[in-house]
């Protein structure tokens, strides 16, 4: 292992994502072979790289802080990179170290979950589900109860909760490193191995401050957003029925100043602040917040959320995360 590692120090230092894959394999190879604990050396990483604090890292790994500053000084020379900078009153990431960070997080995330997969397979029997979502209001009200009771059914079930941009849930639900997706049809529809379980019928809505002067209106037309100020969703984040209502808005209201966003929450934030009024599917958002305005935007572009799996996913768990999402939503 050692050669090979002395192979990957040869690599551009530039390449951190290259050196992570060398380096993971290589750990793999070791952890199985020489029974090494790189795997856990690149989870100490992890750790230490959210606290920034060797100490903190050390107490909650029930290791001394000497073993910890040990572990990640044998990590750099085995990568041939830094990872921290490290001051008598601070501890931060390089470049390196934060690139480095980003990719580690998601392959350990994907190697646990590979391995428990892998441990359910060889016991015949298959115990995790892997459930992908973006962050609305609706998710984050809903979640809490769909775990508690798949956790009350099923109390062996090992669940993993994936937060990220549809994009990447839907790459993840094709890749199979998702078992179910929430998601809107416009997003999944045109993947002809994706089916799509419905739960919700909605319509695009304007989300206003409390006090702006259309909040009392029944409907608001597209023509009437044109002197406002506007809050969207960036354009790789959006989904497909996101982006054409906002090119439909801006094609018609030229004069309006435009606000980007990267999620729904933040969304809501700018609101909240009174920057502008933003323009989401009313099931993203929640109707009980009275410090916000919802005022169904009008315009014909019917929209469905739901429930997007592989057409032949048969996992155990299907029919009752469908039931109780139902349930929290009162379908």
């Amino acid at each position: 292992m050692r050669a090979d590692l002395s192979k990957a120090r040869n690599l551009d230092k530039t390449e951190p994502t290259i050196r992570l894959i060398t380096w993971l394999f290589n750990a793999l190879v070791s952890r199985y072979k020489e029974n090494a604990m790189d795997f856990q050396k690149l989870e100490l990483f992890l750790h230490l790289a959210e606290t920034l604090n060797f100490s903190t890292t050390a107490d909650a790994l029930h290791i001394s802080q000497p073993a910890v500053t040990k572990a990640i000084k044998t990590l750099e020379d085995e990568l041939g990179f830094q990872l921290f900078q490290r001051g008598k009153r601070y501890v931060r990431l390089t470049e390196s170290g934060k690139s480095f960070y980003e990719d580690c997080k998601h392959i350990t995330r994907n190697m646990n979950l590979a391995i428990n997969r892998a441990r359910s397979i060889s016991q015949r029997i298959s115990s995790s589900l892997s459930v992908g979502y973006t962050g609305t209001v609706l998710e984050m009200q809903c979640l809490p109860y769909i775990v508690k009771k798949l956790k009350e059914e099923h109390p062996d079930i090992k669940l993993y909760l994936c937060n990220s941009s549809h994009i990447i849930l839907q790459k993840q639900l094709l890749n199979d490193e998702c078992d179910f997706i929430f998601t809107t049809l416009d997003d999944v529809e045109h993947l002809n191995s994706i089916q799509f379980i419905s739960l919700i019928e909605g319509h695009f809505v304007c989300l206003l401050p409390p006090e702006h002067r259309l909040r009392t209106h029944t409907a608001i037309q597209i023509s009437e957003l044109a002197n406002e100020n506007l809050i969207f969703i960036n354009a790789l984040q959006a989904p497909p029925g996101q982006s054409d209502i906002q090119s439909l808005i801006r094609r018609q209201c030229p004069n309006a100043s435009i606000y980007f966003t990267d999620s729904i929450i933040l969304s809501h934030t700018l609101v909240q602040g009174n920057v502008g009024i933003a323009v989401m599917p009313s099931f993203v958002t929640s109707q009980d917040n009275n410090q916000l305005a919802s005022v169904t935007l009008s315009v014909d572009y019917p929209l469905w959320y739901g429930i997007a799996c592989k057409s032949e996913q048969n996992s155990e768990f299907f029919a009752d995360l469908i039931r109780f999402t139902k349930e929290i939503l009162r379908i």
